[in-house]
């Protein structure tokens, strides 16, 4: 039978401390591995197994491996980033589809050779995207205006001359080209009315706060309107200001009533309309009153319920 040799023997932890002679060689019982020793290292050098499992962390350097030794086995998921590629390493090959899209690409970095022909339709077209610039000249005619487009904005100083008129016939003195029902909206000849209007059309117009009522200065005959600055009437709240009326007022409404010989004033107890008092005025009301609308008193006004 062949003989049993057995080598002095010890943990890593006593290897640390122990320092052998030259050429003397230990066995590490924690690694499981020869220790060679040189009479002058403390815990010698431990050799490499096999299967490498008692290779320490970070011991591997750039030196020590192999050409194309690492490939995707040896890669964890998720570890490469833009500092480990080669600049420009990536090319069209290495994509995979649909991987670039708006979040990849810089701003301004796409321009008209990237486009294939035809590729840009109406629905990648961005609102009001085109304008004169982008439409060539002498290329845009009737079939690319809408119907009743033109109008009279979009129209050049004298662009519509004699040739671009519709007329029934040469007119005469005293007519005017007016617009007909018929033949398309074309244009006829009309006579100017004579004489005094006896009717104007009128709009109702309940917004504006500024208005001047016209009058005339006589009662009778061919008169031109006028108005005045001291007579407004606000359309949005129904009021005519004047800088003073005249008359006995006692066809007037909404305003104290006088009897008993001008002794006693009298007031409506209801309150049914909206009503502001004027600015720097004090206002009396004999009560008990109902407030059923608004009553607005401005910056510097007051109103006594007696």
């Amino acid at each position: 039978m062949a003989k049993l040799l057995k080598l002095r023997r010890g943990t890593t932890s006593q290897h640390s401390s122990f320092t052998g002679a030259e050429g003397e060689c230990t066995v590490d019982t924690t690694k499981d591995t020869l220790v060679v020793h040189d009479n002058s290292t403390a815990g010698g050098r431990p050799l490499l197994r096999e299967d490498l499992n008692n290779i320490g962390t970070g011991t591997v350097t750039h030196a020590m491996l192999a050409g194309d030794c690492i490939d995707g086995d040896n890669i964890g998921n998720d570890v490469l980033n833009s500092e480990h590629y080669v600049a420009a390493s990536i090319d069209h090959e290495h994509l995979a589809n649909d991987c670039v899209d708006g979040d990849n690409l810089a701003d301004n970095a796409c321009d008209s050779e990237h486009y294939t022909d035809g590729s840009i339709d109406h629905v990648h077209l961005a609102g009001d995207c085109i304008d004169g610039d982008n439409i060539q000249d002498d290329v845009v005619n009737s079939e690319h205006i809408a119907a009743g487009a033109v109008d009279l904005e979009h129209m050049s100083s004298e662009s519509v001359d004699e040739d671009n008129l519709y007329v029934s016939n040469a007119g005469s003195n005293g007519q005017f080209l007016s617009k007909q029902s018929g033949n398309n909206g074309g244009l006829t000849w009309a006579t100017v009315a004579t004489g005094t209007p006896t009717a104007i059309t009128v709009a109702d117009e309940s917004s504006d706060t500024t208005c001047f009522p016209l009058f005339v200065t006589a009662a009778t005959g061919d008169l031109g309107p006028k108005s005045g600055s001291n007579l407004a009437f606000n359309s949005s709240s129904g009021a005519l200001t004047a800088t003073s009326f005249a008359g006995d007022g006692s066809a007037l409404t909404g305003v104290a009533a006088a009897s008993a010989g001008g002794s006693i004033y009298e007031c409506v107890n209801t309150i049914s309309s909206n009503y502001t008092m004027t600015t720097n005025s004090n206002g009396v009301s004999a009560g008990p009153i109902t407030v059923s609308a608004t009553v607005t008193l401005p910056s510097g006004s007051s109103w006594s319920i007696v």
